[in-house]
């Protein structure tokens, strides 16, 4: 299996992590959300996959260009 970073461009703060390693996603399923200049953003993958690695916690301010996580 190919492996793919999960990527945000933007600064924000993590909201929410709904998923765990291991754990099988559908298209269209939410893998995290982030929040940036107080609007919140799900962000969905575009395939079926899995998650591989998580690399931040809820709470963690993201600096943008920043790998979030990992699937495959």
């Amino acid at each position: 299996r190919r492996q793919r970073q999960m990527c945000i461009r933007d600064r924000g703060k993590v909201v929410k992590i709904p998923v765990s390693v291991g754990q099988e996603m559908k298209a269209g399923e939410t893998v995290i959300v982030i929040e940036a200049m107080k609007m919140q953003s799900n962000y969905k993958v575009t395939s079926d996959c899995r998650i591989k690695e998580i690399l931040v916690q809820e709470g963690d301010n993201i600096a943008g260009e920043q790998t979030l996580i990992t699937l495959e």
